[in-house]
């Protein structure tokens, strides 16, 4: 197999390197830009051109990449992620070195009219790997190939210093829950409206700092991610990707945690997954009564799902 990380994306390592301890056979190659190359010690590594949003820097990638591919004709070709613009060229290639191709679909399912067109004229021969059945949907509406795999459970690691959480422990006596929201892209309308519903419990999320809030508490940068996660009675996250499924939320599920999503196709998908780690209202919680995923067979069935993707077989 040769795993190709075409954009070489910083927040996907862990989970990159998820794929590759599990999958990786004797033989198999990375291709993998220069920055995130140390990332990866121990794996037969090709060292590719970093990523950057120059057009010439993003197509000398992919003829990099097209000149390796084509002296391993026949091989099994993974991509953990791609330049949708040029992927209609690589794949031209591939084919004809008779290369079986996958690709793990994370910012580059066709939502927009644009990618609808790269992704067709990809072809029908790219195996898209989605995370979830409604966005392997999109992938089927267009004619294309895709499966659907879950998400790995992946703990974050911890952080040698957290000040945020000490603050936030040294506060939370004063609410009955403390709820976190996690991601980057929630909007600040959203926790606001959630906080003025409940002014009891407090609310912590990632945004600029406040001043004149009485029961949310925001940090440019929270070091002690996986300590806030710990500490934290439930996660809020009010996802509206249709074509995408949250990373916080598996990190949350990991732990045991109860998440609040919103009643929509990835939050009625995840409810459906794990009906007890999910609720639409935040009234709802009830943090007694958590139901902690059994990570490690979880994981497990993730790695002996892709496998039979793949058709290889793991030592």
């Amino acid at each position: 197999m040769i795993f190709v990380d075409m954009m070489s994306p910083v927040g996907h390592v862990r989970i990159n390197s998820f794929y590759l301890n599990s999958l990786w056979q004797e033989g198999d190659v990375l291709m993998i830009g220069r920055q995130l190359s140390k990332k990866f010690d121990g794996f037969n590594k090709v060292i590719i051109k970093d990523n950057s949003s120059s057009k010439f820097n993003r197509i000398f990638i992919a003829f990099q990449v097209i000149c390796q591919l084509i002296c391993k004709p026949g091989h099994k070709v993974c991509f953990l992620s791609y330049d949708l613009a040029l992927m209609p060229i690589v794949m031209l290639i591939l084919r004809v070195v008779n290369c079986q191709v996958f690709a793990f679909e994370h910012n580059t399912v066709p939502e927009t009219n644009l990618k609808k067109v790269f992704q067709r004229a990809s072809g029908k021969d790219l195996l898209h790997i989605t995370y979830a059945k409604h966005i392997s949907l999109v992938f089927d509406g267009l004619g294309l190939s895709s499966c659907v795999v879950d998400h790995p459970a992946l703990t974050p690691e911890r952080a040698s210093t957290w000040p945020e959480v000490r603050y936030i422990e040294s506060i939370k006596v004063k609410f009955d829950k403390v709820i976190y929201s996690p991601s980057g892209s929630v909007l600040w309308d959203d926790i606001q409206q959630m906080a003025t519903k409940h002014p009891e419990h407090l609310f912590v999320f990632k945004g600029e700092p406040l001043t004149d809030e009485t029961n949310i508490v925001s940090f440019r940068l929270i070091e002690g991610y996986l300590e806030m996660l710990l500490l934290c009675d439930a996660v809020y996250i009010p996802f509206d990707w249709r074509t995408k499924v949250s990373g916080p939320f598996y990190e949350a599920m990991a732990l045991g945690k109860v998440v609040v999503l919103k009643d929509n196709e990835f939050g009625r998908f995840c409810k459906s997954r794990f009906p007890n780690n999910v609720e639409y209202c935040v009234a709802k919680i009830n943090s007694n009564v958590m139901s902690k995923v059994d990570v490690l067979d979880y994981n497990n069935q993730v790695v002996s799902n892709l496998i039979k993707i793949f058709d290889v077989l793991v030592k």
